[in-house]
């Protein structure tokens, strides 16, 4: 997934307006796999990044993210949407969750299965006779969500896989 590296840098307000004219563009699953939205949130909250190298590094990344995109014209499923994630995502999300308090993005159903899988487990054990069976997984996963929903996703300040 390399892109060529004779390819110009491209500012800002270029990558900006390229990337604010997919969601127009592409179709939901094009967005699924290229992890737009994640990469639209860093890309409108690059401003608060707080050191120019940082910002070079991420304006590099994030450049370079919307040229291999192209390149390979979206098509992105499988194997190759996780390279492009562990490429250009998961290089960026140490800046985001230090300047700009982004939080990786729970959908309410995987909140739902994973604390009943782990409250479940959790009561095959009895380790919930303690807490008189509260499902505490479940009840903790659910208010991480709230608090996504109310606080996080309104204001773009998450960031996840498929997201």
């Amino acid at each position: 997934m390399e892109t060529d590296e004779n390819c110009e840098l491209l500012t800002y307000e270029e990558i900006k307006n390229v990337v604010l004219e997919w969601d127009k563009m592409l179709s939901h699953k094009n967005k699924k796999y290229i992890h737009y939205r994640t990469m639209r949130n860093f890309v409108l909250h690059f401003n608060e990044l707080e050191s120019e190298q940082e910002k070079e590094q991420a304006l590099e990344i994030l450049g370079e993210y919307v040229q291999c995109v192209r390149h390979y014209d979206f098509s992105f499923e499988g194997k190759e949407s996780a390279r492009l994630a562990l490429g250009y995502l998961d290089p960026l999300i140490a800046y985001y969750r230090a300047y700009s308090g982004f939080m990786p993005v729970l959908k309410l159903r995987d909140a739902l299965v994973l604390g009943l899988v782990v409250d479940g487990v959790l009561y095959l054990l009895h380790l919930l006779t303690a807490l008189d069976h509260i499902p505490i997984t479940t009840i903790s996963l659910f208010l991480y969500y709230g608090f996504l929903a109310v606080f996080k996703i309104p204001r773009g300040r998450v960031y996840g896989l498929f997201y």
